[in-house]
């Protein structure tokens, strides 16, 4: 049992270490050992705060703290000191466990460098954003699908008047003058419709109504519905709604997209340092150069000339395009983009900005997802982009987050899974031993006997229980995955009332088996094994001495649903919902103090969800609770 521990402790793929009370290091896996570049000589028996910085060291030792004074599974978050001087992030994530009756904390740590680093880029980049959205030449203003403003710039309060507090308070149709009250649909219908642009009437905080013209663009974040309302000030400024942002082509300078402009000639007179960086040529390769041919090939470079002018013709403003583009010599690159024409007051063609996105590797989402952000926040580049496209790549960085997130969880769950299950085989041993050990000179040899083969059964209990997690570590791991096959449903559940019938009988409580003994099912054996353990053990758990458990079988449409009932404490109806789900389920002592982590029910809930089957209960407090589960019938 021991050997397989420490196989099983090696070989995992996060770092564990043993830590006492005062930090100091027990033992330590090979990852540990590389997440601090330390040789086991040079780990052992040295305190972990000795890798981290003053501040990190005492949230570690605050940290420890509070798991040997709550006995609750806990994480944190830490910078180790590398010996080269770099820094590495990481979230410890410790559960108090028991060795040689002593307490130390089972700590798993987990690289979180790259998260920290992408959190770092962003509030990076929002920076930059804000300043730009801050000094901009254009009245900025964030509505929600309500129309209610948000946020304003600077420049908003130049030409509206009104204070940012003020503006919190008003709602955009509180500044359209009646003549203007018609644009208030292209707003209200802004989701329906991929292009929002107009002009209309504003009165300002004076009372005073100027003609403007203005742009609505999305924000990067659907679940809010936030809008985006570029206000420009009136045609005696200049130029219409895309002036501005083609005008302004320093913003693009430090961003993480491509960016190129053209004049009316349809020569290059910009291009920014990520575009140059893609293609592998200085500014002055291509500036100048005709129709962006010096960035891409003839036939592209003839394409947008084409569309720039039909747009021009049929008097669109923006055009979008997606292609495979081979730059020079180099490997091929997916770009998405669009082409924000710019006219002046008399509707002549003055030139054109292009916006690239390179969306070839998966890997460059999330720095993709920011760039974009900042193009969306920006002024009129934001239109080249579609509703659905947008859609799409919020999509899946959520399921991004969503991944990292459930990453996380699955680690913490699986050491407190640990600890848990394998304290009920623990307890049966340790019972068998006291009883012998204190009665030894009284027991006759049939009673030694007996007691002695409960010992080893307990034994070997325990180590097929520690087996068993170490396989559904490995199916976590994606090493192997779950095997079903047809399964006698009686020989697991009598397996299962062996490892707790002594535990039943020192409460007095009856165990009571009705599965039919010619049942079977189509699952995984050991998840089944789990689940029954599990329920088993909640039941005795929660039952007063001298009562009764019950287990049983039925066959309902192609399935069978188990059975395992008590006529324990009950739960209460508020904490009924919660019971199968994750940070709500809270563990609770048993009728005689017993002890546990809360985890059992969620691993019952995936490993049957897992064998395609469903798990729910019905109870009241004071009468006992009834669980249920399914499984196909083989």
């Amino acid at each position: 049992m021991e050997k397989d521990f420490q196989k099983f402790f090696e070989n995992a793929p996060v770092g564990y270490f043993v830590l006492n009370k005062s930090t100091v290091i027990k033992e330590v896996n090979a990852v540990g050992l590389k997440y601090l570049r330390a040789l086991t000589q040079n780990v052992i028996d040295k305190k972990l705060t000795e890798f981290l910085s003053e501040s990190a060291g005492d949230r570690l030792s605050f940290h420890l703290g509070s798991i040997f004074l709550t006995n609750e599974p806990q994480s944190c978050e830490l910078s180790i000191s590398l010996p080269n001087g770099a820094k590495k992030n990481v979230q410890l994530s410790s559960s108090l466990i028991t060795i040689n009756n002593e307490d130390f904390a089972l700590s798993v740590m987990t690289d979180i460098s790259d998260l920290k680093k992408n959190e770092q880029d962003y509030e990076h980049h929002k920076r930059k954003f804000l300043a730009a959205v801050e000094n901009s030449n254009d009245a900025i203003l964030v509505l929600d699908a309500e129309l209610n403003i948000l946020e304003s710039n600077n420049k908003t309060k130049t030409i509206i008047e009104y204070t940012p507090d003020e503006l919190l308070k008003l709602n955009i149709s509180d500044l359209i003058v009646p003549e203007g009250e018609t644009d208030l649909k292209i707003f209200g219908q802004f989701f329906k419709s991929r292009k929002s642009e107009g002009t209309c009437f504003i009165r300002n905080k004076s009372n005073n109504n100027f003609k403007v013209n203005y742009r609505i663009v999305p924000r990067f974040s659907n679940d809010q519905h936030l809008l985006f309302l570029n206000l420009f000030e009136d045609e005696n400024g200049g130029g219409t709604a895309g002036a501005s942002a083609v005008q302004s082509t320093e913003i693009f300078n430090d961003v993480n997209f491509a960016a190129a402009k053209i004049n009316k000639q349809g020569s290059l007179v910009y291009s920014n340092n990520y575009l140059l960086n893609l293609i592998g040529k200085q500014q002055d390769q291509v500036l100048n150069s005709n129709w962006f041919s010096e960035i891409f090939d003839s036939d592209f470079s003839e394409q947008l000339r084409t569309e720039l002018e039909t747009a021009l013709k049929n008097g669109k403003n923006l055009f979008e395009f997606n292609t495979d583009i081979i730059f020079g010599e180099k490997e091929t690159k997916n770009i998405s983009g669009s082409v924000i024409i710019e006219r002046d007051s008399d509707n002549e063609f003055l030139g054109a900005v292009l916006i690239g996105l390179d969306t070839s590797h998966e890997k460059e989402l999330l720095k993709s997802i920011e760039a974009l952000n900042q193009k969306i926040e920006s002024n009129d580049e934001v239109m080249k982009k579609s509703e659905a496209e947008i859609s799409e790549l919020n999509a899946k960085l959520i399921k991004v987050k969503n991944e990292l997130k459930h990453l996380s969880a699955d680690k913490d769950q699986y050491l407190s899974i640990i600890a848990h299950d394998l304290r009920s085989p623990f307890s049966a041993l340790y019972g068998f031993t006291e009883y012998v050990y204190n009665d030894f000179e009284k027991l006759t040899k049939d009673e030694l006997r007996d007691n002695f083969n409960n010992i080893y059964k307990s034994a070997k209990s325990m180590y097929n229980l520690l087996d068993n997690l170490l396989q559904w570590s490995r199916i976590q791991s994606g090493k192997i995955k779950y095997e079903s096959s047809q399964i006698n449903a009686a020989k697991i559940v009598n397996t299962v009332l062996e490892l707790y019938k002594v535990i039943a009988e020192k409460k007095g409580i009856e165990i009571i088996n009705n599965i039919d003994e010619n049942i079977f099912v189509t699952a995984d054996e050991t998840m089944l094994e789990i689940t029954l353990r599990n329920l088993l053990s909640n039941a005795v758990k929660f039952s007063e001495r001298n009562s009764k458990v019950w287990i049983s079988s039925d066959e309902e449409d192609g399935e069978i649903k188990f059975t395992v009932e008590d006529e324990g404490i009950g739960i209460d109806k508020d904490v009924l919902p919660k019971l199968f789900k994750l940070h709500q389920n809270k563990s609770t002592p048993g009728t005689e103090g017993e002890e546990g982590t809360g985890l059992g029910l969620l691993l019952c809930k995936e490993f049957v969800t897992k064998n395609k089957g469903k798990i729910w209960v019905e109870s009241k407090v004071g009468t006992g609770s009834s669980f249920f589960f399914t499984l196909p019938a083989a």
